[in-house]
């Protein structure tokens, strides 16, 4: 190869050098930390333990472990976390057939109805900017059929799966289950 002489009109940038000298395919681990966290307009950051498990749960679900279990104290944003997991899976796209040609169907399990009312009302209301979005299911009632999150105690998720096959948020409808508080009532 002969080098040919010529004139520069501008030199490339240290991270387009780099890109040009280590190209690399973009994994689903890219796709998930491309997805910024949702700050909450600023007020919002998280807390480095926060930031291990949101990502260590992130590479768990990139390697696509089936179960992945975080245990943290009471008080250290438990529910927050589940929340930045959610978000950026959902706006990464991904799904359980990890062809990101569509957000995720996510339920969101708990124990009492009152935990499930906070997580959706306080802590989740960032994903109800769109009618429909997200759902709680109560009794035998199933909720939104197009809604991408569902909320759901155990028991009423009991009864429905119990009573129907056609459940939109019944397992093997779902990309995500997330369950709060699973020391309580899910042992039996």
């Amino acid at each position: 190869d002969k080098a040919i002489e010529c004139d520069v009109e501008n030199f490339p940038t240290p991270d387009e050098l780099w890109n040009m000298t280590f190209p690399k395919e973009q994994t689903i681990l890219d796709r998930f930390f491309a997805v910024p966290y949702e700050d909450r307009g600023g007020s919002w950051q998280p807390r480095y333990y926060q930031n291990n498990a949101i990502n260590k749960t992130l590479e768990a679900v990139a390697d696509d472990k089936k179960r992945i279990l975080l245990t943290l104290a009471t008080g250290t944003g438990k529910t927050a976390i589940a929340f930045q997991i959610a978000w950026k899976l959902f706006h990464s796209k991904w799904n359980i057939q990890k062809d990101f040609s569509r957000s995720p169907r996510i339920l969101f399990l708990a124990d009492r109805r009152n935990l499930v009312v906070q997580a959706k009302e306080e802590t989740f209301e960032k994903f109800l900017s769109s009618v429909q979005m997200a759902t709680i299911i109560e009794g035998r009632k199933m909720g939104a059929e197009d809604a991408r999150i569902g909320f759901s105690t155990y028991q009423s998720m009991l009864a429905i799966i119990n009573d129907s096959s056609t459940c939109p948020f019944c397992i093997g409808h779902v990309d995500l289950i997330i369950v709060d508080e699973a020391h309580r009532s899910l042992f039996n």
